[in-house]
């Protein structure tokens, strides 16, 4: 269901304040979400549970602490064996379109999740590395101190590494940065407590990938935030990689279920890149 633009909100002269940006916060919440999240959220004080989907990923969502009373900024995760999954980076511009949203770019290959990847330029083009099926789609974006981590899948083995650092042969790999978490410890990054809408990707321990990205466009989450939550000793994370994030940040997550919605946290802009999980049973 569309909902309604902002400006049809109706704030009374008069009307406190508080209520004024409870209204305003609660209708940017509200925006963000074309579908409903289905996981059951976590709040901060209790363990992650997992939800295993019939498609034999699993599913979770958290509340991460916040001081704004209003409304807390909640997490969708996501978690994936590469032993069933294999992990693509689709570029827009191959499927005959130079952006999209990732349910569209998942649904191109017949995909049952999807996550936004790399940033942008102003034209819409992808920065830093794509490569998919050992073909090079995008080049190596070598400057500045953001872009300089790298996802990349070799065999069944996934890793995330410094830009400097990609491996030979390998058979996909995206760009993006910060690194947040490193060998399993936070990484220092620039305005670790400025928040914005989130979304990247997590290594464990046992070497399952999980996607995250935050469900609300308001508060959002800080990179310190979300590395509390990554270092969670029940998800055992030893790597994470942000993506791109604030309007691209989206996520999508079919459910599997005959009469189940899928979830789908929308994003404010189309994007050039996804990376996309398919079933190994399912044909290139």
């Amino acid at each position: 269901m569309r909902s309604r633009p902002l400006s049809l909100l109706s704030f009374r002269r008069g009307t406190k304040p508080i209520v004024s940006l409870a209204l305003l916060c609660l209708s940017l919440c509200l925006f963000d979400r074309t579908l409903p999240i289905a996981a059951h959220a976590q709040s901060s004080g209790s363990p992650i549970v997992w939800r295993t989907t019939p498609d034999g990923f699993a599913v979770a969502s958290y509340d991460l602490p916040s001081s704004v009373s209003v409304v807390r900024s909640q997490v969708l995760l996501a978690k994936f064996s590469p032993a069933r999954f294999r992990f693509v980076a689709v570029h827009a511009p191959d499927t005959g379109i130079a952006r999209d949203n990732v349910r569209t770019l998942a649904s191109s290959i017949n995909g049952i999740a999807a996550i936004n990847a790399n940033f942008f330029d102003e034209n819409g083009r992808a920065l830093g590395v794509v490569l998919n099926g050992g073909v090079q789609k995008n080049p190596m974006h070598r400057g500045g101190k953001v872009l300089t981590g790298i996802l990349y899948q070799r065999g069944d083995r996934l890793g995330i590494v410094h830009r400097t650092e990609l491996p030979a042969d390998v058979g996909m790999a995206l760009q993006a940065g910060p690194r947040l978490v490193v060998d399993g410890k936070a990484v220092n990054v620039d305005s670790p407590h400025v928040s914005s809408r989130r979304s990247g990707v997590a290594l464990t321990k046992s070497n399952e990938v999980i996607l995250f990205a935050t469900t609300l466009r308001f508060p959002g989450a800080s990179f310190a935030e979300i590395q509390s939550l990554l270092l969670r000793p029940e998800l055992e994370v030893v790597n994470a990689l942000n993506f791109d994030g604030g309007g691209s940040s989206q996520m999508f997550l079919r459910s599997g279920d005959k009469d189940g919605s899928d979830l789908l946290v929308s994003g404010g802009d189309i994007v050039p890149v996804a990376l996309v999980v398919v079933s190994k049973g399912v044909k290139k």
